[in-house]
């Protein structure tokens, strides 16, 4: 069953009742800021994970040695 006419309908009364939300569509050059920015974010996340690497790779050699058994 087609309900195009129910939404038809019901955006009709959220258009009464001032319920509706305008939204500005961003522009290209908007929109290119915007991805260039996350691309940002990512490789800033991407940069501190690779800063923490080295460490996290050089903690199993630093383990605590056994004590010694001296034929006790």
């Amino acid at each position: 069953m087609k309900t195009d006419a129910k939404d038809a309908v019901h955006l009709v009364r959220l258009l009464r009742l001032d319920e509706i939300t305008a939204v500005a569509i961003p522009s290209a050059d908007q929109e290119a800021d915007r991805d260039l920015v996350r691309a940002r974010v990512d490789c800033r996340g991407d940069l501190m994970r690779a800063a923490c690497r080295p460490s996290a790779l050089g903690r199993p050699l630093r383990r605590k040695r056994k004590p010694a058994d001296h034929g006790a």
